[in-house]
This record gives C-alpha cells, sequence and structure tokens, in this order.
C-alpha cells in the first residue's frame, strides 16, 4: 500500500483554508463597497444650476478609490428668474447641497435655495419663477442679492429675503430692506469666518460685497 504523504496533506488543507479566504473575503468586500459609495447634488451660485456626484471610498477614510461622477448641470428655475443673474466672469463655484453615504443623508445650506427654487404654486408653475415673471421689477432687485447671498454662504437669511421680497411693491423700498437683512447676516458670517484663519479670503470677499450694500 502506498504511503499517503503527510506534507502533500497539508499543502492540500492550506490550499483550501486560502481558496476559502479569498473567496469569502471577496465576498465581504463586495458587500463593504456598498456602503462607501458617496452620492449627491451640488448647486452653483453663479449660474442657479445643479448636478448630481457620485463616487467610492474606503469605509472610514477620505480616500477615493473611484473617480467622481458628474451628471449635466441643469436648473430648477426658467428664464423669467435666470435673465436677473449677472455673469460676472467669476469661474463656476459648485457648493454640495446634499450627500449621502449608505443610510446617512447631510443636507448643505444651498439646499435651503434649491427647495425654494423646486418649490410649486396652486396652479402647478414653479413659484419664484411665476413671481418674477409676474414682478420683472423687483426681481431684478431680489435675484442679483441672492446670488451674492448664496455666493457668500449666507443661506440662513434667505427664507426672510424672499418673505420680504413678497410682501414689497415698490423696488427702492424692497432693495433697503434686503440690504438691512443682509447685512445683519455678514456681521453674523463675519464672526465665524474671522474665527478661522484659514477663511480669510472669504472674509475680505465678504466685507467687500458688503460695503457695496
Amino acid at each position: 500500500m502506498p504511503k499517503i504523504s503527510t506534507k502533500s496533506n497539508t499543502m492540500e488543507r492550506t490550499a483550501f483554508i486560502a481558496i476559502f479566504a479569498i473567496f469569502f473575503g471577496g465576498i465581504a468586500l463586495l458587500y463593504s463597497f456598498q456602503s462607501v459609495m458617496v452620492s449627491g447634488k451640488e448647486f452653483s451660485p453663479q449660474t442657479f444650476q445643479t448636478r448630481t456626484f457620485s463616487y467610492w471610498r474606503i469605509p472610514g477614510t477620505k480616500i477615493r478609490i473611484s473617480g467622481t461622477s458628474l451628471s449635466t448641470a441643469i436648473s430648477p428655475s426658467g428664464t423669467p428668474l435666470l435673465k436677473h443673474l449677472p455673469t460676472n466672469g467669476v469661474p463656476v463655484q459648485w457648493q454640495i447641497c446634499q450627500a449621502a453615504q449608505g443610510n446617512a443623508l447631510r443636507e448643505d445650506g444651498p439646499s435651503i435655495l434649491v427647495s425654494f427654487l423646486e418649490s410649486l404654486d396652486a396652479d402647478g408653475a414653479k413659484t419664484w419663477d411665476a413671481w418674477s415673471f409676474r414682478n420683472p421689477q423687483l426681481a431684478a432687485v431680489l435675484w442679483p442679492i441672492v446670488q451674492q447671498v448664496a455666493y457668500h454662504q449666507l443661506y440662513f437669511c434667505l427664507p426672510e429675503l424672499l418673505r420680504l421680497a413678497d410682501g414689497h411693491s415698490d423696488q427702492d423700498s424692497l432693495e433697503n430692506s434686503l440690504n438691512r437683512v443682509c447685512n445683519q447676516a455678514c456681521e453674523a458670517r463675519l464672526k465665524l469666518l474671522d474665527a478661522n484663519s484659514d477663511q480669510k479670503e472669504a472674509a475680505a470677499e465678504l466685507r467687500t460685497w458688503q460695503s457695496s450694500l
């Protein structure tokens, strides 16, 4: 009777264990990747456009394991509103509006404005498109200011600005009211920026705009 090699048996068991580990390790790896896809929506304060993004990263880190996939940028608003946005040649900036990883969803300041731009009136029309169409002179005052508010990330004052716009019928009166609210918002924002040494440029830009109000 031939003698069975103990060394051969050991090698076979080792190979089996390795294959088993690779197989189930691969399944575990694929499962873990399902929880590291980051996706969301971005907003541009210059153009009032939104776009979606997605990428993969290692769990618990900021290390990306894929490139970023971006959708085509579109605006939730129409011409009656968009025609009042100045084009000043500043490079288009994108701010995070929403970001999701697994079941965790985070909404940032731009989502406040986007929700207003997407809202519908009783007739199913975009609320602020319809308002801008009915009130082109007031819209010419409101939206350039809102654009700057968005650029400087003063989103917390937007509900008050839009409330004021909906309650005014005179351009000068509206502009004065909006400027008053924006000045207060600038002061609050500057306290935060001045406390952060990395935000000197943003603080300087905000002060420049504030001085023009």
